[in-house]
């Protein structure tokens, strides 16, 4: 990033904080916002270098059920056509809701232009990508957008091939998008060693202090 040049990492569907870890530590010049409206999950968030939003992203402010994964956590969702507990026996009628608050993404990315000379988006959030992306298109605000990484979810959701591949091809003509992946510094449900390495990993973020601009998000 250019010297005079301020970025910002928007992480959303943040889990335990594994990408914030991830991007800081190729990015450390970056400011991190983080979206995760799982309350399981808060305490995770103690040391690493970011501003926690305890909500949700959506296409539109609004309240909304929250499905969540009770097994691992990793599968919570907002679409109500999403295997929550994806691959396991368990019926997905036992999966409890809590309502959560969710916050428009093109409004939070029209924000953040008027601070910001490159925005770097991650989306996995569990099916509520395609809603969320449809309406960034639709606005003509993807090009606000330095790169996006994504997580899809239309199997999972029972949504069509077509609008998947749709999509998909509507991205490819506006903006750089990548898979993403950051699960080897996830702790929840893993091992202690696994806690031990991301400790040590987190001092090199000792003196991290929120910027004043993101608290108020």
């Amino acid at each position: 990033m250019p010297e005079g040049s301020r970025g910002v990492f928007v992480d959303c569907g943040a889990f335990d904080g594994c990408s914030v870890i991830k991007f800081k530590l190729a990015n450390p010049e970056f400011d991190c916002i983080s979206f995760e409206p799982n309350p399981i999950l808060w305490k995770y968030f103690k040391y690493i270098p970011t501003k926690l939003i305890k909500k949700g992203i959506s296409n539109k402010n609004e309240k909304m059920k929250f499905r969540i994964d009770h097994i691992d956590a990793d599968g919570s969702s907002l679409i109500s056509t999403k295997k929550v507990l994806y691959g396991l026996h368990q019926s997905q009628s036992e999966v409890k809701s809590i309502e959560i608050e969710c916050i428009s993404l093109a409004n939070l990315i029209m924000t953040l232009e008027s601070k910001y000379d490159y925005i770097i988006l991650k989306l996995d959030v569990e099916g509520a990508e395609y809603d969320i992306l449809e309406d960034l298109i639709a606005r003509n605000l993807l090009d606000k957008l330095t790169k996006l990484y994504v997580e899809f979810h239309w199997q999972k959701c029972n949504f069509s091939e077509k609008r998947h591949s749709d999509l998909i091809s509507n991205l490819k003509s506006r903006v750089v998008f990548e898979d993403w992946d950051a699960l080897e510094f996830a702790v929840h449900k893993r091992s202690r060693i696994r806690f031990f390495r991301r400790n040590l990993v987190l001092r090199k973020f000792t003196n991290f202090v929120v910027p004043k601009e993101l608290i108020d998000f």
